[in-house]
C-alpha cells in the first residue's frame, strides 16, 4: 500500500533502516515492526536528530507492546482501541476535518473511510502542537513531534487495510505525499511550510 501510494513521485527502496541511512535516506517509513536492536534505535534516532524524517505506522504489534515506547511521538496506552476490545467503539470512527495548524489542511476526507482499530495517545501528557489529525471523536489520529532538526511521525492505525480502509483511500495518497514533504523541516519549522504543499 505504501509503494503503490508514493511510487508515482518518490524513489522507493526497501531496505534496512541501518543500510537506508547508510544510502543517504530523508525519509524512513516503518510500518508496524518488532522490537529492533539498541544499535538500530540509537542510529535512527541520530539519524532523525540530524534532520531526517521518520514516518511509523500502528499495528497488533505496536498495541501488544507494553514497555519500550521508542522513536514514537507520544506515549502511548497499551493495548490500543478497536470495535471489540476494552476501549471500544460502538460504531467505526471517522476522520476530522484537519485543522489549520496541520500540514494536511485543506485536504478533502472522502466520506467512506472508517477506522476500526487505532492505536491510542496516552491523554495523560501534553498533546498540545502534536496532533495533525484526528478522529471524529477527537482522539489523535496523526501526530507528530521534533527532535532536533529533525522529526517523528505517527499514523495511530495500520499501513494496510488491517484496522481501516485508510490505506485504500487517495487521501491516503495525499496525506502520505505532504508528509514526506516535509522532509528535512523540524517541527517548528513546519510552519513555513504548510502553505507550499501541493
Amino acid at each position: 500500500f505504501i509503494r503503490r501510494a508514493l511510487e508515482p513521485f518518490a524513489k522507493i527502496t526497501l531496505d534496512d533502516p541501518l543500510k537506508l541511512i547508510e544510502g543517504g535516506a530523508s525519509v524512513i517509513i516503518l510500518p508496524d515492526i518488532s522490537a529492533m536492536t539498541t544499535q538500530t534505535l540509537n542510529t535512527l534516532e541520530n539519524w532523525v536528530k540530524e534532520g531526517g524524517l521518520l514516518l511509523r505506522f500502528a499495528g497488533p504489534k505496536m498495541a501488544d507492546a507494553t514497555t519500550g515506547q521508542f522513536l514514537l511521538p507520544v506515549n502511548l496506552r497499551a493495548g490500543g482501541r478497536s470495535l471489540s476490545g476494552s476501549l471500544s467503539w460502538d460504531e467505526p470512527q471517522t476522520i476530522d476535518t484537519f485543522s489549520e495548524t496541520s500540514p494536511f489542511y485543506g485536504l478533502d476526507i472522502p466520506l467512506d473511510i472508517s477506522i476500526s482499530q487505532q492505536v491510542l495517545a496516552d491523554p495523560a501528557q501534553d498533546l498540545e502542537g502534536k496532533i495533525w489529525a484526528q478522529l471524529s471523536d477527537g482522539t489523535p489520529f496523526i501526530t507528530a513531534s521534533g527532535m532536533d532538526k529533525g522529526m517523528v511521525v505517527l499514523i495511530h492505525t495500520t499501513a494496510n487495510t488491517e484496522w481501516s480502509n485508510f490505506a485504500i483511500s487517495g487521501l491516503y495518497v495525499s496525506v502520505l505525499k505532504r508528509i514526506i514533504q516535509l522532509a528535512g523541516t523540524s517541527a517548528t519549522q513546519t510552519s513555513k511550510v504548510f502553505s507550499n504543499l501541493d
